[in-house]
Order: structure tokens, then C-alpha cells, then sequence
């Protein structure tokens, strides 16, 4: 069994040294900095030199963490307080390990449009594990963990500055918890490196419950904070139902390879709004490399690249066949993307002429937009009878007519749909004018499964599907709703909130579509498909993975 692992520091400066601890930096009770009991009996005599020891323990480990984070990191950036560098020391199988992470704090784009090295140097998700043998003098790097890099739509700054794409191919852009995994073996012993982008849990190779629970317990911890294990778990979980063998064959694979699997976990409950049905498991889409910059490829190539997760089990994202840009084929390709419902959309990888991926760029489905702009009303502003659908059939009405034909398919199936949603959760009382913030950010997470709820219950009670069909809120209910409404918009505007209402950012997005035709200097219209690479295309929303 493994001792418990102890974080250190937040935000570390020049030598490496963090300014202060945060929450993960802070000792549990009765335990020295070395993640050792401590003694509680009778020794006030031994005051002095317990309190010498425990300084020179604390110097000793602040000269082993900058060691380890300069062996790390080949490029460190101590002057950007965005640029935060976390160190977790623990015993796994008898054997002291260092984990070094690299994370963006807070919303990363300004981050890293403002500064092109923390884009090539810090991917969206990096770790390294080190082994600190007092008889073998430095830290010895042992792994090394690489997500990919900041994408977003086809634009300038998140792509290979010599690299021109000519040719794409896409894939299915999961709605789900950015995550990764790696392997290496040390002594016989097979470890993996697993977790979501920022977060990252260090486990054996057949994951046991005692080596998850040294990150803690998860009672009193949020949900959120919660999914780095529940993904640890689903691991787990995929690798006991592969084949015979193939576990240990895809571990010689991302071992000897030094290659980082990059997946999104579909998890329940983690407020997403694509169903990928019941089951709670990990999708593979890019394998990226040890060490390579981004003029050796933003990652492999996934039509290719794909084949060896799939060959050992793992549940992957099928390539599509690879298509010229500007022509069109990738014109159908875009189109039939941005039409599609229950989807995200699709992450396009543009490759050069000899194959290598120079830039990565995301479609999106404008159905997937109607879908978050439809949640937002439902939840924040509380909407629902006809208000709800004079707000949405205004908002599709004030679409560009481009968009809007691609969005009939949704007009005709969720419509109605969401509209009963919303009547359904009033008439169930899951909502009501008196429902707090965390009422609401629980209907968001769980918004897949109440629609799966409430879908069977309409099916099976004919009195209850009557009132969803009629229903609209009393005159009372309204003027509630609308107070309630417009305290939950003060508070998301706030300058402690993560992001503004969704709504007024899908409305600015459609609203800049349809704008992009009388100021063309900004770039081709949305759905103009991409000729050369000085072609920009327009960016609608800038959800990236």
C-alpha cells in the first residue's frame, strides 16, 4: 500500500519555490511534511530539535521540488501568475515518486493568444513523474504526460506558423471531461498516469481502490473536484472488461512509445448536453508523442494514430475519411456537421502535404448551439409555456437564413420537445421560482437523465403528459420567475463568475454570422469552406476542448 500523497504549493516563482500553500498544499493533521505520522506523546523537551528537523525537511524538499520541476519542464514561464506549476509527492509499491503538473489557471484563450511559447510549452494537460533515490544524487524523470494543445476554430494563432493544411479529416467532437493517460514500468512494476487535463492521479497498473484513496475521500468534496477519481475509476473499470492481455499489450505500447492517449471521459451527472447513452466510459480521439514540437505535429495522425487504441479494445472515435480543404467534399463535410443533431460537432485535424498535423480547428453543430441556448432559458431564466417558445422561435427567426436552414431538423425535433421539458420540470416541481443556484447547477448536470426521465414518464402517464401539454405559470409563478431569473444573470455576471450566460454568448456568435457578410475584411463567412491557410473563417462560439 502507498503512503498518502502531499501537494505542494499553487504558484511557484524563479526557483521554483511555491509563494504560499493552497488548499492542495496544506498538511492533514498530525502529519510532518514528508507525509509522515507525527507523534503525539509527552516530548517538550524534544521541542527544539523537532522544530530544527522539520526546517531542514522543508528545505531539503523545496531543493528536491525545484530540481524536479526544471527536469520537467524544459521551458518555464515564472513571471506569468496565469502559468501555475503544482508538485505531489507520494509512495506507490515501495518507491518515492515526484509528480510535477503544468497547468493554465482560469479561462485559458487569453493566455494563450497573448503569449505563442506558453502555447507550444504548456499543453492542456502535462505532468511528469520523477524518482528521487537519495544514493542516485538527482531526480530521475521516469515519465512524461503531454495532452494536446489550445484549439479552437481556423484561426491564426493555435497552429503550426509554417505548416499549411490541404487536407482534413474529422472526427466527432466528444461532449465530455477532457482527459489522458500514459505508462511507464519502474522495477518490474507497471504504473499509469491518468486524469482529467488538469488533475492527474498516479495508480498501479490494475488500479486498486487503496491507491485512489490516497488522493483523499470524496465526501465534503464538490463535484467538479470529484471527476479526476471518477475518471481513475472508469480506467479502471475499461481495462478490466478488455480482452486477456491486451491491458498489459496497451501498456508495453504507451510505455516504450512514450506516447500520452488523450480521451474525454462520459461521466453521468457532469452537466453535458450530447447522449452517449447510459453507459459511463472513456472515448479516444488523438495520441500525441514524448517531446515533439509543434513543427513535428501538433499530434499524430489520427487517421492512423487511431488504429492501435481500437486494436487493444479501447472505445475510440472513428476517423472520417480524409477530404482536400476548399473543395467540395469539405464543404459537405462542414455542412452535414453543422446540421446534425445530439452532437457536438467535430474536431477537423488539417494536415500538410506530408502528412503531419499542422492545425487543429473545431466545427461546430448549430443544433448544439439552439440546444445550449435552449438550456440556458429553460434554467437560468426559468422560461417555459409560451414564453419559452416565443423565445426560441424569435431566436431562430433572428438567425441568418444560411444558418437557419440548417437548423430545421432541430426546429422540428426539439422544439416542442424542450417545450414540454420545461412544463414537465414545473409540473414535477424539480423547478420552481423559489429553486437556489445550486438547485439549478444540479438540473444542469443531471440534464441528460431528466430528459430520459421525463421522456418515460409522459410515455407511461397519460394524465401527466395532458398537463405538460397545456401547461403555462400562473400569473404569480411568472413574476416570480422573472425576479428569480434576473438574480441568477447579476450573479453569473459577476466578476467571481466563470463565464457570462450562455444565451447572450450564443446570440452575440449568431449575431456575428450573420455580420461577417457586410464586413469581409474580418474573414470568409461561416460556412465559406477554407481555401488557402490566410482564409480565416469566422468564429461563432468559442467553446474549445
Amino acid at each position: 500500500m502507498g503512503r498518502g500523497p502531499h501537494h505542494d504549493g499553487t504558484r511557484h516563482w524563479k526557483d521554483g519555490r511555491g509563494i504560499f500553500r493552497g488548499r492542495r498544499g496544506a498538511t492533514r493533521p498530525y502529519e510532518n511534511v514528508d507525509g509522515c505520522g507525527i507523534c503525539c506523546g509527552d516530548r517538550s523537551g524534544d521541542v527544539a530539535d523537532s522544530s530544527a528537523a522539520r526546517g531542514y525537511a522543508t528545505r531539503a524538499r523545496d531543493a528536491l521540488q525545484e530540481k524536479c520541476i526544471r527536469l520537467a519542464f524544459c521551458r518555464a514561464f515564472p513571471h506569468n501568475n496565469r502559468v501555475r506549476v503544482h508538485t505531489t509527492f507520494l509512495t506507490l509499491a515501495g518507491v518515492d515518486f515526484i509528480l510535477v503538473e503544468r497547468t493554465i489557471t482560469g479561462c485559458d484563450d487569453a493566455v494563450y493568444r497573448a503569449n505563442r511559447d506558453v502555447w507550444e510549452h504548456v499543453p492542456r494537460g502535462q505532468a511528469s513523474v520523477l524518482i528521487a533515490d537519495p544514493g542516485e544524487g538527482a531526480p530521475r524523470l521516469v515519465a512524461t504526460l503531454q495532452g494536446l494543445r489550445k484549439f479552437g476554430q481556423f484561426d491564426a494563432p493555435y497552429g503550426v506558423e509554417c505548416g499549411t493544411p490541404v487536407v482534413a479529416v474529422a472526427l466527432e467532437a466528444i461532449d465530455g471531461d477532457c482527459g489522458h493517460v500514459t505508462a511507464f514500468a519502474h522495477d518490474g512494476e507497471r504504473f499509469w498516469l491518468v486524469g482529467t487535463k488538469d488533475v492527474h492521479m498516479l495508480v498501479r497498473f490494475d488500479v486498486p481502490e487503496e491507491d485512489l484513496a490516497l488522493y483523499g475521500v470524496d465526501e465534503g468534496v464538490s463535484w467538479r473536484a470529484a471527476v479526476p477519481k471518477r475518471v481513475a475509476s472508469v480506467w479502471r473499470d475499461t481495462l478490466r472488461a478488455l480482452p486477456e492481455g491486451r491491458a498489459a499489450a496497451l501498456h508495453d505500447y504507451l510505455s516504450t512509445t512514450g506516447r500520452t492517449a488523450c480521451f474525454d471521459g462520459i461521466l453521468r451527472g457532469c452537466g453535458h448536453l450530447v447522449d452517449h447513452g447510459p453507459r459511463e466510459t472513456l472515448k479516444f480521439y488523438a495520441v500525441t508523442c514524448r517531446g515533439a514540437t509543434p513543427h513535428e505535429g501538433l499530434c499524430a495522425d489520427p487517421a492512423s494514430s487511431m488504429a492501435a487504441p481500437q486494436s487493444f479494445g479501447l472505445d475510440v472515435v472513428t476517423p472520417q475519411p480524409a477530404v482536400e480543404l476548399g473543395t467540395d467534399e469539405y464543404a459537405a463535410l462542414r455542412d452535414g456537421m453543422a446540421r446534425r443533431l445530439n452532437c457536438e460537432g467535430a474536431v477537423v485535424y488539417g494536415c500538410n502535404e506530408a502528412g503531419v498535423v499542422v492545425r487543429m480547428w473545431k466545427q461546430r453543430s448549430h443544433a448544439y448551439a439552439m440546444e445550449r441556448a435552449a438550456q440556458e432559458a429553460i434554467v437560468t431564466h426559468r422560461l417555459c409555456g409560451v414564453a419559452l417558445r416565443s423565445r426560441l422561435a424569435g431566436r431562430l427567426a433572428g438567425l441568418p437564413e444560411e444558418v437557419r436552414q440548417r437548423l430545421g431538423d432541430w426546429e422540428a425535433e426539439r422544439l416542442d420537445y424542450l417545450v414540454r421539458f420545461a412544463a414537465w420540470l414545473h409540473v414535477t416541481g424539480r423547478q420552481t421560482a423559489r429553486t437556489d443556484l445550486g438547485g439549478l447547477q444540479d438540473l444542469r448536470r443531471r440534464w441528460i437523465t431528466l430528459q430520459n426521465q421525463f421522456t418515460q414518464c409522459v410515455a407511461a402517464d397519460a394524465h401527466v403528459r395532458s398537463q405538460v401539454m397545456h401547461y403555462e405559470p400562473s400569473g404569480d409563478d411568472a413574476v416570480r420567475d422573472r425576479l428569480s431569473s434576473a438574480l441568477v444573470c447579476r450573479a453569473a455576471a459577476s466578476p467571481h463568475s466563470p463565464a457570462p450566460c450562455t444565451l447572450c454568448c450564443a446570440r452575440h456568435g449568431f449575431r456575428h454570422v450573420g455580420s461577417t457578410k457586410t464586413r469581409p475584411a474580418e474573414g470568409g463567412s461561416f460556412l465559406t469552406p477554407f481555401g488557402a491557410r490566410s482564409e480565416v473563417a469566422t468564429r461563432t462560439l468559442s467553446s474549445t476542448r
